[in-house]
């Protein structure tokens, strides 16, 4: 089966393979392991990256996959150029995955991905605060004005899906994902929370 997936999360499988999860389409979430990915170039092309979009040959198989060809459709390396776009990147991410469901069809989560990985790719970091109103709206749990207690004009920034100010995109995030863990149960790793007497922000 061919898929095109975005890599969510990595962890090493065993000396020579690693167990990659993809946020695909048409199968949501999906863990597939690739055999030897540390030592074939030829299978997986460019390599199995955080944040990269693939076109990847999978084959069904329980719980875990098996990925038996990648190659890198775009491996958004401007993320890396900066620490803010990697965290923010990475806070997206985590969002993406925590509220997409494993074997679901997951277009509208895909998209909303992709576009905020997109952003902080280009440096645009308040653009890729549109991701969430849209991760939220896909799994249906956009919060209305009374689910949350916050600054009226953050909230509203949240529920108009646009590109907030730059004074305001991190609380913005903030609450996105407070929302988040509300409705998944549990921490989110890369919560962040403002440093005292600082704009600077660090992870939990």
């Amino acid at each position: 089966m061919e898929l095109r997936g975005v890599v969510v999360h990595t962890t090493s499988f065993d000396e020579s393979s690693r167990v990659v999860e993809l946020l695909t389409a048409e199968e949501g979430r999906l863990a597939c392991v690739a055999r030897g990915a540390r030592a074939s170039k030829r299978r997986f092309a460019g390599g199995l990256d955080l944040f990269a979009t693939l076109a990847v040959e999978v084959s069904p198989g329980g719980n875990l996959w098996r990925l038996e060809r990648a190659g890198v459709v775009d491996p958004r390396v401007g993320i890396r150029s900066s620490l803010e776009a990697f965290e923010r990147a990475g806070r997206i991410t985590e969002c993406a995955r925590a509220l997409t469901n494993a074997h679901q069809r997951s277009t509208e989560q895909l998209s909303a991905l992709e576009a905020g990985l997109d952003a902080c790719a280009r440096g645009d970091l308040e653009s890729a605060i549109t991701a969430y109103p849209r991760l939220l709206t896909a799994a249906g749990i956009m919060p209305d004005e009374e689910g949350l207690t916050c600054a009226p004009e953050v909230l509203a920034a949240l529920l108009s899906g646009d590109a907030p100010t730059p004074g305001i995109a991190d609380s913005v995030e903030v609450l996105a994902m407070k929302w988040i863990e509300h409705h998944v149960g549990h921490p989110l790793k890369t919560r962040v929370t403002p440093v005292a007497g600082s704009d600077k922000r660090h992870r939990q």
